[in-house]
């Protein structure tokens, strides 16, 4: 199994309000990350557990082809700080997963994600596309959740 981590501090924003931001992420990632992001649909719940999400890739990252991804969030635990989702990926025998957790440092809080993934074979080169997508992701919410004292509401 490989692991992959990254950690950032989100200035002004306590654990429940960060903890708040994965299940309305989809309302604003296309519009910051357009460059990555063409759309992501509700497909399925609230955005917390059990929700299932479908993101459309921007063909200028896949090449040229339409590309979706499917995320299923597996835990939303407020008691915990922790949020996590698969993501199924042909290339790997299980999902990959990511988690995210949060704590507090202050008036701030300090985001740890990881990410879980097993290669089908072990010649399968690690996921560097989805670890440099979802750093953008993250880095694009925090700097939007900075900004933007009020959201999510």
């Amino acid at each position: 199994m490989g692991v992959f981590e990254h950690e950032r501090l989100v200035k002004n924003c306590d654990v429940p309000r960060a903890m708040k931001v994965g299940p309305v992420s989809h309302t604003v990632l296309p519009s910051l990350l357009p460059q990555f992001i063409s759309k992501i649909d509700l497909l399925q719940g609230d955005g917390g557990v059990g929700s299932v999400k479908l993101i459309t890739v921007n063909p200028a990252v896949t090449g040229g082809e339409v590309k979706t991804i499917t995320q299923h969030t597996t835990v939303h635990d407020l008691a915990t700080s922790t949020i996590a989702w698969e993501e199924p990926d042909p290339r790997f025998s299980k999902p990959v997963v990511h988690t995210i957790k949060f704590k507090a440092v202050g008036t701030d809080v300090q985001l740890n994600w990881t990410l879980d993934y097993e290669p089908i074979d072990p010649a399968t080169p690690p996921p560097e596309d989805i670890k440099m997508i979802t750093i953008e992701v993250i880095n694009a919410l925090c700097n939007y959740v900075e900004a933007n004292p009020g959201w999510p509401a």
